[in-house]
């Protein structure tokens, strides 16, 4: 039963005439506008309804809404023909409802009425469709319409003129409109396209599932007080905006935002913005675009903006930015117009990449700025920065502050603290005016290369080192604010300990003098300047202390927040080294009164012995030759008798050929220690030292700690069982080791030149001049040779766990045993320099290095000490994986080592019972 009602205007009397026409089956109504009462009175007499107005009623029937309104007449005037269906199902079939030119028709639904499978349209832009109340499935609507209070599903919307929507559900539809204005509604699935030339606006909407908003050349898009839920990718689309406007305010915002177009402007205001696995505003087209971000919050981000265009300008006031995976602000400026970056009032805090990228010709602007907890703050190439009240703030020594390439900085009030490096100027033509800097309790403070400029404020207390100037080419002149500020906290403190020791070992052996016959020598005057230390470094350490109070308390009444007092750590660290100063100073001081006063007997009796000892030294001179068999053979014969001796526990006779034993060795060694000083003298001469300096340029590093894979709870019971652990783990992973080097080796020997040059374009390998000899037990080819040693003894690692890892402190794995790393031990060597660096090259590309250790390279060294390089690095096999250790050895050390080693180890004995377990020269 269906009852259709219209509504018309009486021009007469202005009274509204209602007509029914209710039938059986299809229930079709027709209503007509009639001006004569006596027409209207024959209609309600052909009635079967004695009521003009019946009740409708819910009806299972499917009803042909198309031939329905197919039998209307529309107004000749403005008004509407406005409709009112009753509950129930309306199909429109097959056919498309067309509305006439300059009509319109207004559907309206009471509750439970649909209409389905319809499609109604009108070409011309003075018709329109307007729908009320209903619920809509699979309609497609073509031409201007307008829907209230509307719950669709599967909606096709197709027109170049107006469209409204207000207060209703879309569900899974389509919108196409070059006019559309989206009020109070809630659209899941929904897309929503403009074309060109077209405005449309979104007002108090919730979008929610895999919607998309498509504005293809759209001249102004607005969109307020709304929700863009959680959708994958860039479901906001705006392509081709040209003299374009975009504006998004008071929103909250789930999906990212992907915008080309020329002279446009995008407006972002009073967002939150949260979880994005993209950049929230992607530019990778167009140019001369204004984009401004105000009062804009993004949480759990890939990044807030990336732009990869040119001749942009991108501002950003009181915008935050917490938690971004790749980057805060990722910016690229192409060839042609410069772009320009306005920061003003943004917090970035924990990126997990850099806060700001910035690529090419970039004018940035930066004020009242902060980046906290980011692996990086500032990275820029090719770009000039603007910076004040900036800043950068670490976590634990973690990430560096601003990283200049080819750019300029002019900064005022600029603050890096806590971080690895707080300044990072790498070549070439970096150009910096900094003032009132505040660069401390870093890692590293500046560190530059080919850069030129000024900096000034407080660049101290930072760990490692204030300025690190590497390669030539100029660096920043430094102002600090003290003399004795220019140099590192460390190495400063350092400095008054080193003095304050110097002054109490000055005055002990001044007060040693006194009781000598020395007493009266120029050594006094030496002691006693030694002695003047003490007062310097006192004096020093007050004038830091109160020059870092000023700064501190300058930083402290500043108004920005976000610097907590965590931050201004340099005072009380500065106090606390002064007071260490002081008691270090006491401790001197007691221990020359205790010690030196009170056994002034005995320092007569040492001056005696020092004598005596000059006397002995004299008489002892050492052997010039590299091995004296003679000197070995009795050595080997003290042995054998010490064992004997030993085993038969005649400690006495033990005692005296150990000490006879010790001396032959002692006597040995020096002779050894000058033969290692003359070959590294021949091998710096070589090529006028060419091919040494390559293997000297190998940098001592440490890239993480030296520690082995974790083991299983049930081998952490004892040392005993961990070193068992970790010795099979060892004993499995020994093949791969070898095999890994064995063919890394067999590769380096069948080198070619083309190979070597990408290495070094001068030095070659000649196997001629640098012939490699073999070694038992080793594989050997033209330049290079491997030794792989056993597995590394228990005992052996036993005692060094013992001994040196659980005493240890800092070292805080457990089981201790772990931070034994040789149990795989392998020995490269070469009679060349050149190729033992070559060699370090590609096991550095093959294996993952943990540290190096450049021997070679350690002036501080003895000159026999200097014979190696050693590297840890982790070898991986089918059972695991394990920390293992290889040797870079010049062959000729290898010889003399293992000759060396003999007279070592009686040498640094302590007792007979070091010697009783095997025999050492054999």
């Amino acid at each position: 039963m269906l009852a259709l009602r219209t509504m018309r205007k009486i021009s007469s009397d202005g009274v509204l005439l209602y007509l029914f026409i209710l039938g059986a089956g299809a229930g079709l109504a027709l209503a007509h506008r009639e001006t004569q009462l006596a027409e209207t009175a024959a209609l309600q007499v052909e009635s079967t309804e004695p009521d003009p107005t019946p009740e409708p009623t819910t009806s299972s029937e499917v009803i042909n809404l198309t031939a329905l309104l197919s039998n209307l007449t529309f107004p000749n005037s403005s008004e509407p023909l406005r409709v009112k269906l009753a509950p129930g199902v309306h199909d429109g079939g097959d056919e498309v409802f067309g509305i006439p030119e300059s009509a319109s028709l207004e559907l309206q639904g009471e509750p439970g009425t649909q209409i389905r499978n319809w499609n109604v349209g009108s070409s011309a832009s003075s018709s329109k469709l307007t729908v009320r109340e209903l619920e809509l499935l699979s309609v497609k609507i073509y031409g201007p319409a307008i829907m209230h209070e509307v719950k669709a599903s599967k909606v096709d919307v197709h027109t170049e003129h107006a469209v409204a929507v207000t207060n209703s559900t879309l569900n899974n539809s389509d919108i196409h409109s070059d006019s559309l204005n989206v009020i109070g509604s809630t659209l899941n699935d929904t897309r929503l396209v403009t074309g060109s030339g077209g405005s449309w606006s979104l007002e108090s909407c919730t979008l929610s599932g895999q919607y998309r908003l498509d504005a293809w050349r759209a001249k102004e898009v607005r969109v307020r007080n709304s929700q863009l839920g959680p959708c994958e990718g860039a479901c906001v689309d705006f392509g081709g905006m040209d003299n374009a406007s975009l504006a998004l305010h008071s929103s909250t915002v789930q999906t990212s935002i992907d915008f080309r177009g020329r002279d446009s402007k995008l407006d972002l205001r009073d967002l939150t913005v949260l979880n994005l696995r993209t950049a929230f505003v992607q530019v990778s087209q167009g140019s001369q675009l204004d984009i401004a971000m105000y009062n804009v919050t993004l949480r759990n981000v890939w990044s807030a903006v990336k732009i990869a265009t040119n001749g942009w300008k991108l501002s950003m006031h009181k915008v935050t930015v917490t938690r971004a995976m790749l980057a805060g602000v990722s910016l690229q400026s192409f060839a042609g117009d410069g772009s320009t970056l306005e920061l003003h009032d943004v917090r970035m805090e924990d990126v997990l990449g850099t806060a700001v990228v910035m690529d090419g010709n970039i004018s940035a602007t930066v004020t009242n700025t902060m980046f906290k907890h980011c692996n990086a703050g500032i990275t820029a190439r090719d770009a000039a920065l603007q910076l004040t009240e900036v800043d950068m703030l670490g976590d634990e020594k973690r990430g560096v502050g601003l990283t200049l390439t080819s750019s300029s900085v002019r900064a005022r009030d600029f603050r890096t603290v806590d971080l690895a490096a707080g300044l990072v100027l790498s070549g070439p033509d970096v150009d910096v005016d900094m003032k009132d800097v505040f660069l401390t309790d870093n890692a590293l403070g500046i560190v530059a290369t080919k850069s030129t400029g000024s900096i000034h404020g407080l660049t101290y207390f930072n760990d490692a080192m204030d300025e690190l100037c590497a390669g030539g080419g100029g660096c920043p002149t430094v102002v600090h604010r003290d003399l004795f500020m220019q140099y590192n906290f460390r190495s400063f403190m350092a400095a008054c300990l080193a003095g304050c020791l110097v002054s109490t070992l000055s005055a002990v052996q001044l007060l040693k003098l006194l009781y000598t016959d020395l007493g009266l020598s120029w050594y006094t005057a030496l002691w006693a300047l030694g002695c003047s230390f003490w007062p310097w470094a006192i004096v020093a350490s007050v004038k830091v202390l109160f020059a870092i109070r000023v700064a501190v308390h300058e930083q402290e009444a500043k108004p920005r927040g976000g610097f907590g007092d965590e931050y201004l750590s340099p005072e009380i660290k500065m106090i606390r080294c002064f007071v260490l100063i002081l008691l270090w100073s006491t401790c001197g001081v007691a221990y020359v009164c205790f010690d030196v006063l009170r056994n002034r007997h005995s320092l007569v009796a040492f001056g005696d012995l020092k004598r005596k000892q000059k006397l002995m030294d004299k008489q002892d001179a050492l052997k010039k030759r590299l091995d004296d068999p003679t000197v070995r053979d009795k050595l080997h014969t003290l042995h054998k008798q010490l064992f004997a001796a030993a085993y038969a526990r005649k400690e006495d006779q033990s005692k005296q050929i150990f000490e006879e034993m010790k001396s032959l060795a002692e006597k040995a060694l020096p002779p050894l220690a000058k033969w290692f000083v003359d070959q590294r003298t021949a091998y710096e001469e070589e090529d006028d030292g060419a091919r040494m300096r390559k293997l000297s340029m190998i940098e001592t590093v440490s890239r993480e700690a030296a520690v082995q894979p974790a083991l299983e709870e049930h081998h952490c019971g004892s040392r005993e069982s961990a070193v068992d652990a970790l010795c099979a783990s060892a004993s499995w992973l020994r093949a791969d080791f070898k095999r890994q080097l064995s063919e890394m080796v067999q590769g380096l020997n069948d080198v070619s030149r083309e190979q070597l040059r990408k290495f070094d374009e001068q030095l070659t390998l000649d196997s001629s001049l640098h012939q490699l000899q073999p070694e038992p037990g080793a594989e050997y080819g033209k330049h290079l040779g491997l030794l792989v040693a056993p597995i590394k003894s228990k005992e052996r690692a036993l005692a060094k766990i013992q001994g040196d890892y659980e005493k240890d402190e800092k070292k805080t794995e457990r089981p201790s045993a772990r931070y034994v790393c040789d149990f795989l031990r392998a020995t490269i060597y070469a009679a060349d320099p050149f190729a033992l660096a070559f060699a370090f090259q590609a096991l550095e590309e093959r294996f993952k290095i943990v540290r190096v250790k450049n021997k070679f390279a350690d002036e501080s060294l003895k000159g026999e000490e200097r014979t190696n390089i050693l590297v840890n690095l982790w070898v991986e096999g089918e059972c695991g994986k394990q920390i293992g250790e290889v040797q870079f050895l010049m062959q000729e050390y290898l010889t003399a080592k293992s000759l060396q080693h003999m007279y070592y180890d009686v040498a640094r004995a302590t007792d007979a019972q070091e010697l009783f377990d095997k025999p050492i020269f054999r």
